[in-house]
């Protein structure tokens, strides 16, 4: 945390480094700026320092001076400091990590969506999408089993319908980070991944392995409760149980093993297919989703993603 205190003649910046303890008050001398460090601070000792800002003085800095031709700091005076720097250093660093992403997104075009669920469940999506909270935030993932929906927004807050599986919900609901992942399936099948690295599923026994190998980029969920395919960070792949075998071909053919950026299926043999360089494919859909699919190319309409529901033309699409 920093803070700037107005202090006459010479203003102070307080900066605190929770993680270590340490404030260090920085002060203008000389046209430079200088740093005072304390180490180990309690909440007391933090109080004292902002009623009154340590000074600098030329006295001060030769005896300083003096002491350090006489003797050298100790290793762990030089590795506090050390520390403090690093830390500094990697907050200011997130911190503008954080700003150019929020740049970005505010040059990205804004996604539209396009959705066919039963009526109580589109009920539901029409409300958040349409609440001004909804409005406000952008859509950064979605997923829906046709009975439910949940949706993550890119500032870290989610929303879904009723009718979420149980144990996830429980999962978005007690965890203190924000879901970044989510994909679910039929059978109360899901896969959720958190901002701070944690990665919850539920589902057979044969997915923990495929989940432990490599990091996760998404995960499909098919039509038996064995059928699942995993899509990791670096474009490969992996599946098991079965596959719609329009997929199978695609994802076989023209060495598209390593370049994948996004798989999704639904419980009717559905299959919707991003690679890394924008391409998509898609499959096993009815004549009623295929005409949605052409009507989005046919008017210029960029699709992002495609998620299936379990019931037949339940979908959800984002585009821009």
């Amino acid at each position: 945390m920093s803070f700037l205190l107005a202090t006459e003649p010479n203003p102070a910046r307080i900066q605190i480094h929770c993680d270590t303890g340490t404030v260090i008050t920085l002060r203008i001398f000389d046209k430079l700026v200088r740093h005072i460090f304390k180490h180990k601070c309690a909440l007391r000792d933090v109080e004292n320092i902002f009623k009154n800002p340590p000074e600098l003085s030329v006295t001060k800095l030769d005896e300083l001076q003096e002491k350090g031709k006489r003797a050298s700091m100790s290793d762990g005076q030089m590795l506090d400091i050390g520390e403090t720097i690093l830390a500094a250093e990697s907050e200011a660093l997130k911190s503008h990590n954080h700003s150019i992403q929020k740049y970005r997104e505010d040059l990205m075009p804004e996604k539209e969506y396009a959705c066919s669920f039963p009526s109580c469940v589109m009920k539901e999506v029409d409300h958040i999408l349409q609440s001004p909270s909804g409005k406000k935030g952008r859509i950064a993932c979605a997923a829906t089993n046709g009975n439910s929906a949940v949706f993550l927004y890119q500032h870290g807050h989610w929303k879904g319908t009723d009718g979420i599986p149980r144990k996830l919900s429980r999962k978005l609901l007690q965890h203190k980070s924000s879901p970044t992942y989510l994909s679910m399936g039929s059978k109360e099948r899901y896969y959720a991944s958190f901002e701070d690295g944690k990665k919850v599923w539920d589902g057979p026994q044969s997915m923990d392995f495929f989940f432990l190998k490599k990091p996760v980029h998404c995960v499909a969920f098919g039509r038996a409760v064995n059928d699942f395919i995993v899509v990791y960070e670096d474009g490969s792949w992996k599946h098991f149980g079965n596959m719609p075998s329009g997929l199978n071909k695609l994802l076989t053919e023209n060495g598209r093993a390593n370049n994948i950026d996004c798989i999704t299926m639904g419980a009717n043999n559905e299959y919707f297919v991003k690679d890394k360089d924008g391409q998509l494919w898609w499959g096993g859909v009815s004549t009623m989703m295929d005409q949605v699919f052409n009507e989005m190319t046919e008017h210029g309409k960029e699709l992002q993603f495609v998620d299936f529901g379990c019931m037949e033309d339940s979908y959800f699409m984002m585009y821009t």
